[in-house]
C-alpha cells in the first residue's frame, strides 16, 4: 500500500500519558503529511511483568489460558489511549486488539506463533483514512476461538506481520534508545551506534539476547522482504536501517560488532536410547502441559541421555522448572547459566576464544561451554559472573 508505515512502539516508550501524547502528535503529523499509519503498541511501561506478578499473587502456577486473557490487557490499555489521544488533537483514530485485527494463531497459550492473517477491519479502517491502533503480542486461534499471546517480543512480530501484509514502505520498531549499538547503551556510554546493519548480524545478536527486537521477528521481516528500522521513539529521523548481507560494506566495519548476553540458561536431561527418542520425549512432555518448545541453544547425546541448554522468557523459563520439577522422566541438571556472545561482522576470529578465555580468567571467570557459529562465539559462565564479563569483554574488544 503506497505511503503506509507501520510504527511499533515498546512499553518504555509508552509508560507515561505523557509520552502517548507525544507520540500522538508526532503520528500526527505524519499523517498530515499524506501517510496512512499502522501503530503497534506494547504495553506501557513494565505492565505485563506487573500482571505477571499479579497473577502469581493469587496462583502459584496460574493456568496458561487465564494467563493469556491477562497479560493481553496490557496492550489493549496502550492502544485505547493511544487512540484517544489521537482523537483529541482531531485525528480520526481507532483501536483494534489482537483479534479484531485478524491475527490468526495456533493454539498454544503464552507463546504462540501467527498461522494467518485476515486484516478485514484493518483494511477498511486504513480506507477511511483512520490511524489505526493494533495492541501487540496477541491473536486468536480460528478454531478454539481463544485469546492467545505471542510471547516474548511479540508485538515485533505482530508489526513485521501486518508490514508485509500491507506492504508497508518501512516497519519502524522505535524504542528508548537511538537504534542498534554494539552493546547495551544503557550500561555503557561508549557503545557504537550503527547506521546499518545486516539481517543475519542482527538476527543472530537478537538469538543470543540483545533486546533491540526478538529474533523471530527479524527472520520473519528478512524472509518476507519487510524494510526494517530500529530508532528512537522521541526522534525517529536517525537510527538503524537494516540490510540484506550483501548491501553491508563489511570491510568499514570493526571485526567484532556487538557484544549481547541471555541472563539464564536452563540445562534438562531425560534417558533415551538416541537423541531422536530424547527429543521425541521431550516435545510430548512440553505438549501434554500445552507448552512450546523453548529457544534451544545446544544439546549433546551422551551415555543414554539427551541433554538440552535452553533460554526463553523468565516466566516460560520459571513454569517449564515447575513443570519439569513434578516429571520422573526429565529432569534439571542447571538452572544458574548465563552467556555472552560476540557477533561478527564477517567469519568468526577463532583465535578470540583463546583471548577471552584468558580475559575472563584473569578475572576468576571459568568458561564452561562455547558455542561457535558462522558468525557469532557463544562463553557460557555462570549468571553470578556476568555483570563483570560483560564490563571486561566490551572493554577488550572496544564495544
Amino acid at each position: 500500500m503506497d505511503n503506509l508505515l507501520v510504527h511499533k512502539y515498546g512499553g518504555s516508550s509508552l509508560a507515561t500519558p505523557e509520552q502517548i501524547l507525544k507520540i500522538a502528535q508526532r503520528l500526527g503529523q505524519l499523517h498530515d503529511q499524506g501517510h496512512k499509519l499502522i501503530v503497534v503498541v506494547s504495553a506501557m511501561g513494565k505492565g505485563t511483568d506487573k500482571l505477571i506478578d499479579l497473577a502469581h499473587k493469587v496462583a502459584k502456577t496460574p493456568a496458561r489460558r487465564e494467563m493469556d486473557m491477562l497479560i493481553s490487557t496490557g496492550e489493549r490499555v496502550s492502544m485505547s489511549l493511544m487512540s484517544m489521544a489521537l482523537q483529541s488533537l482531531g485525528y480520526l483514530a481507532i483501536s483494534f486488539t489482537g483479534s479484531q485485527s485478524g491475527i490468526l494463531t495456533d493454539q498454544v497459550h503464552n507463546k504462540a506463533r501467527i498461522t494467518n492473517i485476515k486484516p478485514i477491519r484493518v483494511e477498511q479502517a486504513l480506507s477511511e483514512n483512520k490511524i489505526v491502533i493494533i495492541a501487540g503480542f496477541q491473536g486468536v486461534d480460528p478454531n478454539t476461538k481463544e485469546i492467545t499471546t505471542l510471547g516474548r517480543g511479540g508485538s515485533d512480530t505482530t508489526a513485521v506481520t501486518l508490514a508485509a501484509h500491507f506492504n508497508a514502505t518501512v516497519c519502524k520498531t522505535l524504542k528508548d534508545v537511538k537504534g542498534v549499538h554494539s552493546s547495551d547503551p544503557k550500561g555503557n556510554n561508549n557503545s557504537k551506534l550503527y547506521e546499518t546493519i545486516s539481517f543475519s548480524q542482527l538476527k543472530n545478536m537478537c538469538f543470543w539476547g540483545s533486546p533491540i527486537l526478538h529474533y523471530r521477528s527479524v527472520a520473519l521481516s528478512e524472509k518476507l522482504s519487510v524494510p526494517l528500522f530500529i530508532g528512537s521513539s522521541e526522534n525517529d529521523e536517525h537510527g538503524t536501517t537494516v540490510l540484506k548481507n550483501e548491501d553491508i560494506n563489511m570491510f568499514e566495519q570493526p571485526k567484532v560488532i556487538a557484544i549481547s548476553q541471555i541472563e539464564r540458561i536452563m540445562h534438562l536431561q531425560t534417558a533415551s536410547e538416541n537423541s531422536a527418542q530424547g527429543y521425541k520425549k521431550i516435545a510430548n512432555f512440553l505438549n501434554e502441559q500445552s507448552l512450546a518448545m523453548p529457544q534451544i541453544l545446544a544439546s549433546a547425546f551422551n551415555d543414554g541421555h539427551l541433554r538440552l541448554m535452553f533460554t526463553d522468557s523468565k516466566d516460560a523459563l520459571n513454569v517449564i522448572h515447575h513443570e519439569v520439577s513434578n516429571s520422573s522422566e526429565i529432569k534439571i541438571l542447571k538452572d544458574h547459566n548465563s552467556s555472552i556472545t560476540l557477533t561478527y561482522s564477517g567469519a568468526v576470529d577463532c583465535n578470540d576464544i583463546v583471548k577471552v578465555n584468558q580475559t575472563l580468567s584473569e578475572q576468576c571467570i571459568a568458561v564452561e561451554k562455547v558455542i561457535s557459529s558462522p558468525c557469532s562465539l557463544s562463553f557460557v559462565i555462570s549468571n553470578k559472573d556476568l555483570e563483570k564479563a560483560n564490563k571486561h569483554l566490551q572493554e577488550t574488544f572496544k564495544c
